[in-house]
């Protein structure tokens, strides 16, 4: 039953690519009906085989109640739709037709994901394996958003997002990137607009930390498989320590969130915005802004804040405070006294400040220097240095932007893609290869040109197996890049250098963009959603989820000369 239920949710898949597809060929239209024919048909075959197959049917269905009355609106809805086809009625057709297809497949997403731990062997072993955890909580949650930002409500035309557009956009969200294929201040409702900013808060927190958060609140208890996982995903090594620092990241995170929303309320308020949507702005800024997700209910993202020290500065420091990682600002709060417990700065800490306050100050003089008399030009000297500040901080991975960024000249859009390469420090909101790995990397090269055997960072020495990890990071986002380029030369027209920045800034989950992604064709924008997604997860992430079991050879093989360089 397990194989039915996946050979169902893929057959509705293939269906929500015909259907938006458009086509209009009698084999395709022909094609789509005996596929919902059959999708209907497994899917009522699957409830009777478990009803039929249960010890005690009346305890079945009371224990699914809500999954048969779900599964009672499909075949009402079903059944009405079919009618209105085959009578040849087209009023409201496609109205009708996309809620079937979000009610179905809402119900299909639920339905697996309720089975998860016996639908198979290999997602039984999903619990001891984080990292694939991990990557499932990922998919599965943009699946539902997507499903969710095609409904009618959520845009205002009436007709939601079609497939592709809302897998980006969700995508987008989920990953904290920011990059957008519709506008979204003005193509969404409010309702869409909350459910962006919902993916984008589980996306900046991840999936797995929130669920368990409720059940550490509720004060269940939680199995080993599940203190594991939670002690990979907070990089905790003392489990005992688990509960205690699930409460400390989700009260930061929303400590965090309501002071930069606070602050930026008062810059919307003071820019002349009515009070109630000040409020709005400043929540959805300020969680979207510490997320680094770069969403902005502005069509021209904060071009129009550029002089606002108050929402330039409160973005720039969430922003700043999110690239972090939550590690450091525990390791910080108790390195200042302001919690009970003191503690020295940490080896991690301060390699992820150092790095990040060179790259800031970095970024925004050699954006000034390279701008300053051509984009900036009109701007004033105050306007010009905020500017370059902000922008610099933005490449932290938030993709908010206050001047342009197609007219940028190709050398300081050079610069601006290595630091969206680098992004921010591990085990933050940030993506990139991390602050942490570009320093490992450059303390490795350092060494090797100082002739030393260890590898030293801050008068400590690095193992050599983070060492090999740190190279092995920097050569997947390499080949990530260029592969994703490649594929976008060929399916796009744009000049290399925007779809280099594209790239990167997809990867990076940067969210920037030199205007080109509400032109990518179909097969642009699900490369993007690739990179957006590899990039947000992390390629270690998603090179332990796609391993296979460690066997340690016991074989020692000679070793033989092979000449390099």
């Amino acid at each position: 039953m397990n194989t039915l239920v996946i050979i169902t949710l893929v057959l509705s898949i293939v269906s929500l690519f015909l259907e938006q597809a458009e086509l209009t060929q009698p084999a395709i239209l022909i094609l789509i009906q005996v596929i919902d024919f059959l999708l209907t048909a497994l899917i009522i075959t699957e409830l009777v085989v478990d009803i039929s197959s249960a010890p005690y049917m009346s305890g079945y269905i009371r224990r699914n109640l809500f999954s048969i009355g779900f599964l009672g609106l499909y075949i009402v809805l079903f059944i009405y739709n079919k009618y209105l086809y085959f009578a040849g009625i087209q009023d409201n057709q496609g109205f009708n037709a996309a809620v079937i297809i979000v009610v179905r497949n809402f119900f299909l997403v639920f339905k697996v994901f309720g089975r998860i731990r016996r639908i198979s062997t290999f997602l039984n072993n999903l619990t001891v394996h984080p990292a694939q955890t991990l990557v499932l909580s990922f998919i599965m949650v943009i699946l539902t958003g997507t499903f969710y930002l095609m409904l009618p409500f959520t845009t205002r035309d009436g007709l939601g997002l079609n497939f592709i557009d809302a897998l980006f956009t969700t995508t987008s969200a989920v990953c904290v990137t920011g990059l957008i294929v519709v506008d979204t201040a003005s193509h969404f409702t409010v309702l869409g607009q909350v459910g962006i900013l919902v993916l984008i808060q589980i996306g900046g927190l991840g999936i797995m930390i929130l669920s368990y958060f409720a059940i550490v609140t509720l004060r269940r208890s939680i199995g080993i498989h599940d203190k594991v996982l939670l002690a990979y995903m907070i990089n905790e090594d003392d489990m005992r320590q688990i509960a205690g620092g699930l409460r400390k990241i989700i009260l930061l995170t929303f400590g965090i969130e309501l002071v930069g929303a606070l602050i930026l309320f008062l810059g919307f308020i003071i820019h002349g915005l009515p009070t109630g949507q000040s409020i709005w702005f400043g929540v959805f800024h300020a969680i979207s802004a510490f997320c680094n997700a770069g969403f902005a209910l502005f069509t021209d993202s904060l071009e129009g804040f550029r002089h606002s020290l108050l929402i330039s500065g409160g973005i720039a420091l969430l922003i700043i405070l999110g690239g972090l990682s939550f590690a450091v600002m525990t390791n910080l709060i108790r390195w200042s006294g302001l919690s009970k417990i003191r503690e020295r700065l940490t080896l991690n800490s301060r390699v992820v400040l150092v790095m990040t306050g060179v790259l800031i100050l970095l970024g925004m003089v050699v954006f000034y220097a390279l701008e300053h008399g051509s984009v900036m030009a009109e701007y004033n000297l105050g306007e010009q240095y905020l500017a370059a500040f902000f922008q610099s901080v933005t490449l932290r991975t938030a993709g908010f932007n206050t001047v342009p960024m197609a007219p940028l000249g190709p050398s300081v859009t050079l610069i601006m893609i290595i630091w969206m390469f680098i992004g921010g420090a591990s085990g933050s909101t940030a993506g990139g290869i991390k602050v942490n790995t570009a320093a490992v990397i450059l303390a490795y090269i350092r060494s090797r040109f100082r002739g030393e055997e260890q590898v030293l960072i801050g008068g400590a020495a690095i193992d050599s197996r983070t060492g090999t990890n740190a190279l092995l990071l920097f050569v997947f986002g390499i080949v990530a890049v260029l592969g994703g380029l490649l594929v976008l030369l060929i399916t796009e027209s744009g000049p290399f250098l925007d779809l280099l920045f594209e790239t990167v800034s997809a990867f990076g989950t940067v969210g920037l963009s030199r205007g080109i992604t509400g032109d990518l064709t179909d097969p642009g924008r699900v490369v993007v959603s690739l990179l957006m997604f590899m990039g947000r997860l992390g390629p270690l992430t998603l090179l332990t989820a796609l391993g296979t079991r460690v066997n340690p050879s016991r074989i020692i093989y000679p070793e033989k000369e092979l000449m390099i360089g």
